[in-house]
């Protein structure tokens, strides 16, 4: 999207809220049965396609609906944040004992989300890590804020 010179409307899909009105007619046959494809799939054979008029609603709509955006100056991912030994750091800090760590996840802080979250409630709350991480090797040494020292 960057660089994107002409005038652009983020599209906004709203068919959970409207689905009567926003999905294609159901063929006669399937009607009694309230037959519906997955929100999101290409529907079945025989659902009808959608029309140049109801395109042309749709993108009225949008136009009446949603913010313009003309052009992108500057596009962010997201913080990827790493430290030395590629460790999170996870604790609370010597230098300032009221801040509390939890850092340095790198690119896998979706995937260690849950076990660093019941590790940080713990030691917040206990003082110690989950019996079960300590169980798998996981030491509060090797995450506390102490070892990038």
């Amino acid at each position: 999207m960057k660089g994107l010179r002409q005038p652009w409307r983020p599209f906004a899909d709203r068919s959970s809220r409207c689905r009567r009105r926003c999905e294609p007619p159901c063929p006669r046959r399937c009607r009694r049965r309230r037959a519906r494809p997955f929100p999101g799939s290409a529907g079945w054979a025989g659902w009808q396609r959608r029309s140049p008029q109801y395109r042309q609603h749709r993108a009225h709509q949008q136009r009446e609906t949603l913010a313009t955006v003309s052009h992108i100056a500057k596009r962010w991912a997201g913080l990827r944040s790493f430290v030395a030994d590629q460790a999170p750091v996870l604790g609370y800090d010597a230098a300032a004992p009221d801040f509390f760590w939890l850092a340095g996840q790198g690119g896998y802080g979706i995937m260690m989300a849950p076990a660093l979250g019941r590790a940080a409630a713990d030691l917040i709350v206990s003082g110690c890590l989950p019996a079960d991480l300590i169980a798998n090797g996981l030491s509060e040494r090797d995450i506390s804020p102490a070892h990038l020292a």
